[in-house]
């Protein structure tokens, strides 16, 4: 229960930050995303030369242009593809595109306008019937049946346009492409586009590493990224790819840490870095689900120098979209060495930009100077992100230090470890505990198990029934039960492989790259380990005997839980277990639109909705205009009013966390 003092400093919290935001001065440098990819679209088979009109705003659009929601970027055989041209290979040599946006009065604050375009093979562009760029195409008029003076590749890289802001207008506005392939046999073709505006043009900065989330819970997340130079920390976000929200820190700097609050639980959410020449890829990251829903934890480590190895686990476990990832440690071959840690975040730059990752320190991270530098991790331990604990729905994670941190009986660390197992043995929402380490107490590899961990560690993980302990070091898959306890070895990310004997506690061992997948739903584990060739290596189910209910009216007797300011709760029987859900509740008439649904993972399985889905808290945002550009912060009485009560919901989450880890 929140005291008295922690509810009133709670609510000055709030009230300074609706306070900050009213005499605060708006931000200087503005950017509009007019198209990017995913931005909708309609397009033309070139079969034929269309109307020379086709790239008017006023042009219209018959029974032979189809539209496609999906949009950028368009083509086919290079797999970035969200409009799909299956028919074009042997059959056009050309498509043309058509996408509009619409702008407000911001139009006339627009000074400077560019385009980046990432193709294959060849393109023509306009802006509201004026062309604005050209590449890899003859010069002049063309006609469909004209290709694409050469071969260029996406992957190339993208090219940038300088175009005319005095091309854009009040309303609506058509940015039109054509697109040639290099022959009519060609095995790829793609266009994806991104069409920005500045008032201000940003500093001339490079993202060096990320962005990446941290963090990641039901209200609040962080992204984190590196610019090569000292730049303003902006990111764009929301609930829809629109993302009409903001977030800035203007002090320039190349770490970047900017935390998004306000955010809708159980949901999606998508966001993107804006503060260099060329924006981020667009993220997208899923907010902390209900209790009563299921969820996903993906788990690998050693990823080290095995670079293609590295990127073949990374391609197995990205489409399982975990909601987190645990990583056991030896992330980098040399943890001194910035550029391996580029290498690492160039692998995973697309999971890591939408899984917050939860790592562990090895022994090839060194001191850990760089790694604590890199990560934003959980600090709720006596020293700061060497070890830590996350508790995510009904599973505690616990990430312990063997090289720079003691683990005796007489340590801080295993002082803290102690209190955290006997705190998560009193909440009632703690339902699967996970520990991660480097080096495991048992290990039948090469290295052997670490008899340190087993003497000071092992008695606690079986006195507090710590569930599965993840460890890695040894290079291979190994998994044994000692005393009720798991013990996994997941050591195949990447490093090469290492031999592995078995032992008297092995029940399951192999020499292979490989990840796991947890499937949670309340108490139950559903464990999957994978090789990197997609067929299953290992599983087992934990928590699928328990009988505390065969329905919801069997918990209402026990004490009922607290839920977050804002949201509403109610007891479900969750596989046999009474679990008190807390869920948010729609507003009847969301303001400005509002944001609602259950947030369910696109193919069905895991990601929301099992308890009715997060409810619609209000968003923030202003007259974007339709184009889903960047806007400035909410203004008037609705945003003080909106900010006091996320501010609030806020500072009342982090004091429960605080006590609670």
């Amino acid at each position: 229960m929140v005291t008295k003092i922690g509810l009133k400093r709670a609510v000055l919290g709030g009230l300074l930050l609706v306070v900050g935001l009213l005499l605060a001065t708006p931000a200087q440098a503005t950017t509009w995303m007019m198209v990017q990819q995913g931005h909708p679209l309609s397009y033309f088979k070139g079969t034929q030369t269309p109307a020379a009109t086709w790239t008017d705003v006023g042009f219209t659009e018959n029974q032979d242009w189809t539209a496609a929601a999906t949009g950028f970027g368009i083509g086919y055989g290079d797999g970035d593809d969200a409009t799909v041209l299956s028919d074009m290979s042997g059959g056009y040599l050309t498509v043309y595109v058509r996408s509009h946006f619409t702008m407000g009065s911001e139009a006339s604050s627009v000074t400077s306008l560019e385009l980046e375009a990432i193709f294959d093979d060849g393109f023509v562009a306009y802006l509201n019937g004026t062309e604005i760029a050209r590449s890899n195409v003859p010069s002049g008029p063309l006609q469909a049946s004209d290709a694409a003076s050469g071969g260029h590749e996406a992957s190339d890289g993208a090219q940038t346009f300088v175009v005319s802001p005095s091309l854009l207008v009040q309303g609506d506005n058509v940015f039109s492409v054509e697109v040639h392939n290099a022959s009519l046999g060609s095995s790829d073709l793609s266009f994806i586009p991104t069409l920005r505006g500045y008032d201000t043009p940003p500093v001339d900065a490079d993202i060096t590493r990320g962005p990446f989330v941290q963090q990641v819970d039901r209200y609040t997340a962080l992204v984190v990224w590196e610019t090569d130079q000292p730049a303003v920390s902006t990111v764009i976000h929301g609930p829809t790819e629109a993302m009409t929200l903001t977030e800035e820190d203007t002090n320039p700097k190349t770490h970047h840490v900017v935390q998004l609050t306000g955010l809708v639980p159980a949901s999606w959410h998508h966001y993107q870095v804006q503060s260099a020449q060329v924006p981020s890829p667009m993220g997208r990251f899923h907010t902390e689900v209900n209790m009563a829903d299921p969820y996903r934890i993906g788990v690998y480590g050693d990823t080290r120098s095995g670079h293609q190895d590295h990127a073949d686990v990374m391609a197995g476990i990205e489409p399982y979209e975990p909601m987190l990832a645990l990583i056991t440690g030896d992330l980098v071959a040399t943890g001194s060495d910035s550029a391996q840690w580029d290498t690492f975040f160039d692998i995973e730059a697309a999971f890591a930009r939408d899984v917050p990752l939860f790592p562990s320190l090895g022994n090839h991270e060194g001191e850990g100077t760089l790694y604590i530098d890199i990560f934003e991790l959980p600090d709720n331990a006596p020293t700061a992100e060497r070890f830590y604990s996350e508790k995510y729905a009904t599973t505690l994670v616990i990430s312990l230090d063997q090289y720079v941190s003691d683990i005796d009986a007489q340590s801080p660390q295993v002082a803290w470890l102690e209190q955290t197992l006997q705190d998560a043995a009193q909440d009632p929402d703690v339902r699967l505990i996970l520990v991660e380490l480097h080096s495991g107490p048992y290990d039948s590899g090469s290295h052997g198990s670490s008899m340190s961990a087993r003497n000071d560690l092992v008695p606690l993980f079986e006195q507090y029934g710590v569930d599965i302990v993840f460890s890695g070091h040894d290079h291979h898959y190994e998994r044994g039960t000692v005393n009720g306890v798991k013990y996994v070895v997941t050591g195949g990310g990447g490093a090469p492989t290492y031999g592995v004997s078995g032992d008297w506690w092995s029940e399951v061992y192999e020499q292979i790259h490989h990840y796991c997948i947890l499937d949670i739903h309340g108490p139950k584990l559903d464990f999957t380990a994978y090789r990197v060739d997609g067929s299953v290596l290992d599983s087992f189910t934990l928590g699928d005997a328990l009988s505390e209910c065969s329905a919801p009216v069997d918990c209402e007797q026990r004490t009922a839980g607290t839920c977050e300011p804002g949201e509403i709760g109610e007891w479900q029987c969750i596989e046999g277990a009474c679990i008190w859900n807390c869920y948010a509740e729609p507003p009847v008439d969301p303001p400005d639109g509002g944001v609602g649904g259950s947030g369910a993972d696109s193919d069905g399985g895991v990601g929301g909705g099992a308890s009715g889905g997060a409810g619609g808290l209000p968003a923030s945002g202003g007259d974007d205009g339709g184009c889903g550009c960047r806007v400035g912060p909410p203004t008037g009485i609705f945003a003080a009013v909106w900010l006091l009560v996320a501010g609030l919901a806020w500072r009342l989450r982090r004091a429960r966390r605080s006590r609670r880890s």
